[in-house]
């Protein structure tokens, strides 16, 4: 906001607007389930090979779309958990999706397979970091980690014990997945933990209605601060 100066000429001052939104971890883990349970159903056998198309086309209307909502409100609620995280899994899905896409139905990418090893390397971090407040998204971050470090090594080494085991953890994600959107639409309907989130320190403070606590460290926030 301007700088402006206050009454009697005395030191100007800041004003600060904050915009009440929703929490945008629900949309992303909706996403992020419905592109993996997708996923995980071909490399099980039970969606036939010649919907091999479809499936592409499912992952990239629904994860990376879904997900980069949630990853512009992420940054916009300064929560560098839900902006990263979800960002980088809206880039790994659409990766996937136009790979997927593009390949023979059963066909094996190296170099989807490299750069998901990435993709799982930066998914760890941020469940590594989520952990220290919101352990369910942190339980979800980590289990992407997992699934695309399983999906990489089939696309690297392939084998049928690595997709199988790909599509496990995707089906486990999803459960995750789905159970985390169920109890953050709850927690943000009810202003309180309907179903366990398990919040702790900071992620646990900040479902309390303590203003001046929850806006006590909003200057040293990037987009506040002069600098980056």
């Amino acid at each position: 906001m301007p700088t402006a100066a206050s009454a009697g000429g005395a030191a100007p001052a800041a004003r600060i607007v904050l915009r009440p939104f929703a929490n945008p971890f629900a949309l992303g883990f909706l996403g992020l389930a419905g592109a993996t349970i997708v996923l995980s159903g071909q490399e099980i056998g039970w969606i036939p090979d010649h919907e091999w198309l479809q499936v592409a086309i499912i992952i990239l209307v629904s994860a990376p779309v879904l997900q980069l909502i949630s990853c512009v409100f992420g940054f916009l609620g300064r929560d560098p958990v839900a902006a990263t995280g979800m960002g980088l899994l809206a880039v790994s899905w659409a990766a996937i999706g136009v790979v997927h896409a593009l390949s023979v139905p059963h066909g094996r990418s190296p170099a989807l397979g490299t750069f998901l090893l990435l993709a799982a390397a930066g998914l760890s971090l941020s469940a590594a970091m989520a952990g220290r407040t919101k352990v369910l998204p942190a339980m979800v971050m980590g289990l992407s980690a997992l699934r695309f470090f399983t999906t990489a090594l089939y696309e690297v080494l392939g084998g049928s014990d690595l997709k199988l085991a790909a599509a496990a953890v995707g089906c486990l994600l999803t459960v995750v997945a789905v159970y985390g959107a169920v109890a953050m639409e709850l927690e943000g309907l009810e202003h309180r933990a309907v179903l366990p989130t398990l919040r702790r320190g900071r992620g646990a403070a900040a479902l309390e209605p303590d203003l001046a606590e929850q806006i006590r460290f909003v200057a040293a926030e990037p987009g506040v601060r002069n600098q980056l």
